[in-house]
């Protein structure tokens, strides 16, 4: 009988504790509204019934590939103009915003007030371990200052880079006999696009996944390529697609099924630390006053002239 009340009591405790600490975040969050002259954040869900709803709507627009387009449509079904929504799910409550001030004010003139929360961070983590994208403070100054300079206009403007996986991506688009394409989902097309110019930028060869062997570029057909690349972009789409889903469920993230995640990940990890691998070896054997070749900038090979941390460079470029 005592342990059933010690129980009972306990959950009452807790229960009142939560009900006081919402009490007290809305008390704060209605006083710094109203100090920054902010009206009141609509939600463009209708019956919602403990953020089912909008969860379920979340989970349908990630399976159809348009979370994005749905997030705008949401916000328009709110009223004119609208640029910032909220939405309630079952464990968590986000806000959505598209207001370039609010991004301004978040990401450069009060970036100091702001943070990425620990789920966010949690979350992060769990693909890209501890790098610029998770940390806060120190750390973060310490990652930018290392990266910042390898994205100068001369590293960033490497046009041909980028012409020969568009070509790459014209080859998918073949025309018909009537001289048009048919009906073509340039999603997939683009995510291809872009990794493949991003694992080259960063690593210093591109995977190849828009056509497995490169057709715009032939003299690189023979090039080695490190392990699961055939099925390099299926992994980073199951571990970026774990990641968004799981926000919505907060802090019980952790208890959630990740084997598939985890496996994608293993095999993500083992994609990079190939480079990574190389990139040290290249860094010890260079001398430090080689010149090097502008033609030839590589995101990775700058950054093993700072370090030879293996996981830190997988981190930060991950």
């Amino acid at each position: 009988m005592a342990l059933a009340q010690i129980a009972i009591a306990s959950t009452l405790a807790i229960l009142l504790y939560r009900l006081l600490l919402n009490i007290t975040h809305h008390v704060q969050n209605t006083r710094l509204a109203r100090s920054n002259g902010c009206k009141p954040v609509r939600s463009p869900d209708g019956y919602n019934l403990f953020g089912l709803t909008a969860a379920f709507s979340l989970y349908k627009s990630r399976a159809n590939r348009n979370l994005t387009l749905q997030v705008g449509l949401d916000m328009d079904k709110v009223g004119e103009n609208p640029h910032t929504v909220r939405r309630h799910f079952p464990l968590v409550e986000l806000i959505n915003t598209r207001d370039p001030e609010n991004i301004k004010t978040i990401l450069s003139t009060q970036a100091s007030d702001w943070e990425f929360g620990e789920i966010r961070r949690g979350l992060i983590s769990q693909y890209g371990g501890t790098g610029i994208l998770t940390n806060e403070g120190e750390a973060w100054k310490v990652s930018r200052s290392r990266a910042r300079p390898q994205f100068s206009q001369v590293s960033v403007s490497n046009l041909a880079l980028y012409e020969r996986h568009a070509q790459e991506l014209f080859f998918k688009l073949e025309p018909g006999p009537d001289g048009w394409t048919d009906l073509t989902d340039l999603q997939p097309l683009f995510f291809h696009l872009t990794l493949d110019a991003t694992t080259e930028f960063f690593y210093g060869q591109s995977c190849y996944s828009q056509n497995g062997t490169p057709k715009a570029s032939p003299n690189h057909a023979g090039d080695a390529l490190p392990p699961h690349s055939k099925i390099f972009t299926d992994c980073v789409d199951v571990a970026t697609d774990w990641i968004g889903s799981m926000g919505v469920w907060g802090s019980w993230y952790k208890y959630a099924p990740a084997r598939h995640f985890k496996r994608s990940r293993a095999k993500i990890y083992e994609f990079v630390d190939w480079y990574v691998k190389r990139a040290v070896e290249r860094a010890s054997e260079k001398s430090p006053t080689e010149p090097a070749d502008p033609s030839r900038f590589v995101v990775l090979d700058e950054l093993a002239k700072l370090t030879d941390d293996k996981l830190w460079l997988r981190n930060e470029t991950i």
